[in-house]
C-alpha cells in the first residue's frame, strides 16, 4: 500500500479501504486527493467531521513545544464565534497574529483603523494576546500583501501554523498567500464552505518556510451547533451585509429566525440595527403575545430550524445604557443598540449571547 498526504485535508491516503478515512480509487501521487475532498472540490457534497474535539486538542497541543509563529484567523462577522481562547492556550508561549478575515462583509464606510483598535480591545478582553491584528478578505484578496509583511517580519524565518475555528476562511487565505507568493501554482489546498475540510496539518512550502494549514475548531457555543449544514450555510454571510435599522418606542419583539427573541423594553425611542446575512429571516411584533408567536411558528415562519422540533430556550437580560452597544448571537446576527433599553434575549439554552461596546 503506497500512503501520503492528501493535499486537499491533510489526512493519511490510503487506497485499499472505501470504507475508511481518506480513501482514493486512484494511485496515490504527491498531487492526489482524497474521494472526500474530490467530492467536496467537485460536487460540493457535506460530509460530517472526522476529527474529534480531543483529537484536535491532542493535534494542535503539539504547536505548544515548537518555535513557530502562529497565525490566528477569526472571522469579522462572528469575531466571539471564531476567537476562541482554547487555541491561544494549546499553542503555548508562541507569538500570536490575528488575521481579520471577512472584511469585505461590513461596510465599506467603517473606518478599518476604527475597525481594527475595537477588535484588538475586543481580543484582548477575551483573553487573546496577540503582537499585531490585521483585517483582510481572503475572497477579495485584500490586505494579502500586508498580510505577507506581517509574516515575514514577526516569524523571523521560524515556520508558520495558521489556526482558527472552523469557517473562518483559512484554507482561502492560505491559498492567497500561495498565489501571492508564485501566481503559476495551480494544486492548490481543498477549500469549501462545509464546516471540517481540513483534517490535519497540511505543510506547505512557503519561501524559505514551512506554512501549515491546520483543521478548524468547533465551537460549541455556536449557533451550527442547532442547524444542520444546508440551513447553518443559509445564514453564513456571503456578501457585504446591508444593515437593517428600527426605531422602536414601545415594547417590541424581535425574532432573528427561529432560534432567537429579543424582548425589548425602551427608556424612550431607540435605534435597533441588525446585522446578518440577507437570506436570515427576521420579524418583528408586538411584545404581548411574543412567546406565543414563538411557539407556534417555530419551524414555520420562524426558520431555520426549517422542521419545528422541540428546544428548551433560556433568557438573559441586559440592560443597556445610552452607550452604543452590541448584542452578539455567534454564527447568526449583531443587533446594536443606540439609547437607554432592557433587552431580554430567548436562545436555545446551551447557546450564550455576548454584550460589547459597539464594533461598528
Amino acid at each position: 500500500m503506497t500512503t501520503s498526504i492528501c493535499l486537499g485535508c491533510g489526512g493519511q491516503l490510503q487506497n485499499h479501504d472505501p470504507q475508511q478515512p481518506y480513501y482514493t480509487p486512484k494511485a496515490i501521487t504527491e498531487t492526489t486527493i482524497c474521494q472526500r475532498c474530490y467530492r467536496l472540490k467537485h460536487y460540493h457534497e457535506a460530509y460530517q467531521n472526522i476529527l474529534s474535539p480531543e483529537a484536535y486538542n491532542a493535534l494542535i497541543s503539539e504547536i505548544a513545544a515548537l518555535n513557530i509563529l502562529v497565525v490566528m484567523v477569526v472571522d469579522i462577522f462572528d469575531l466571539e464565534g471564531s476567537s476562541l481562547a482554547q487555541i491561544h492556550k494549546l499553542t503555548g508561549h508562541n507569538d500570536v497574529l490575528v488575521l481579520v478575515n471577512k472584511r469585505d462583509l461590513l461596510p465599506k464606510s467603517v473606518s478599518d483603523q476604527k475597525l481594527r483598535h475595537r477588535i484588538k480591545k475586543r481580543l484582548s478582553d477575551i483573553g487573546i494576546k496577540t503582537i499585531d491584528v490585521l483585517l483582510v478578505s481572503a475572497l477579495k484578496k485584500q490586505n494579502i500583501d500586508e498580510a505577507l509583511a506581517l509574516i515575514d517580519l514577526h516569524s523571523r524565518r521560524r515556520d508558520i501554523y495558521v489556526v482558527g475555528a472552523t469557517n473562518v476562511g483559512k484554507s482561502t487565505l492560505i491559498n492567497a498567500f500561495i498565489q501571492a507568493v508564485n501566481a503559476e501554482l495551480k494544486n492548490l489546498i481543498t477549500v469549501s464552505n462545509y464546516r471540517g475540510t481540513t483534517q490535519a496539518f497540511i505543510p506547505i512550502a512557503f519561501e524559505n518556510q514551512v506554512l501549515y494549514d491546520t483543521p478548524g475548531l468547533y465551537n460549541k457555543n455556536h449557533i451550527s451547533e442547532w442547524l444542520n449544514e444546508d440551513e447553518y450555510q443559509s445564514l453564513v454571510p456571503k456578501k457585504e451585509i446591508k444593515p437593517i435599522v428600527f426605531q422602536i418606542h414601545e415594547d417590541q419583539a424581535l425574532f432573528v429566525s427561529g432560534l432567537s427573541r429579543f424582548e425589548i423594553k425602551p427608556k424612550a425611542r431607540i435605534t435597533v440595527t441588525l446585522y446578518a446575512a440577507p437570506t436570515t429571516p427576521h420579524h418583528r411584533r408586538k411584545l404581548t403575545d411574543a412567546a406565543l408567536f414563538h411557539e407556534k411558528h417555530l419551524g414555520g415562519l420562524l426558520k431555520p430550524p426549517s422542521t419545528p422540533k422541540p428546544i428548551e430556550f433560556s433568557k438573559r437580560t441586559f440592560k443597556i445604557n445610552d452607550t452604543k452597544t452590541d448584542i452578539v448571537i455567534p454564527g447568526l446576527a449583531i443587533l446594536t443598540f443606540k439609547g437607554a433599553c432592557d433587552v431580554t434575549v430567548y436562545l436555545p439554552k446551551t447557546l450564550i449571547a455576548y454584550e460589547r461596546e459597539a464594533l461598528i
